[in-house]
Formats: structure tokens, sequence, C-alpha cells
């Protein structure tokens, strides 16, 4: 067995580096600070912050490269 061969076999997918449950929650713990809901102003500030977050979530999709052997 070739030394190519064997590293292939061996080789295991490890998944996408995003995560964005971790970016939402962040998000909300970032951009929502201060933002209560107390006024008209800040109901308005909290809905588009969450409203931006559902569009980039309906726009995310899993798209996987190869970047060879190296990983890089």
């Amino acid at each position: 067995q070739s030394r190519t061969s064997s590293a292939v076999q061996d080789w295991e997918w490890g998944g996408c580096s995003d995560n964005i449950g971790y970016g939402f929650k962040f998000s909300r713990e970032f951009v929502d600070t201060g933002e209560r809901g107390r006024n008209l102003r800040e109901k308005m500030n909290l809905h588009n912050n969450e409203a931006g977050r559902t569009h980039v979530s309906s726009e995310m999709r899993q798209e996987c490269k190869c970047h060879g052997m190296s990983g890089s």
C-alpha cells in the first residue's frame, strides 16, 4: 500500500468550523446589550437585530471545499 493511499484512508473529516449558534448568542450579548425594550426605540432596535439574525440564518448553507492534505 502506498504512503498516499494510507494517508487518505486515515483521514477523517473534522466538520465545519462555523458555529452559527455561538454567533447568534454572541451577537445577542454584544449587539443587544443595553437594549431592554423599555421604550419604542429599544423595541425597534431589538426587533431589527433579531430580523438581521433571522436573515443571516436563512441564507446559511454548508459548502465544503478541499484544501489538500495540509488543510490550509
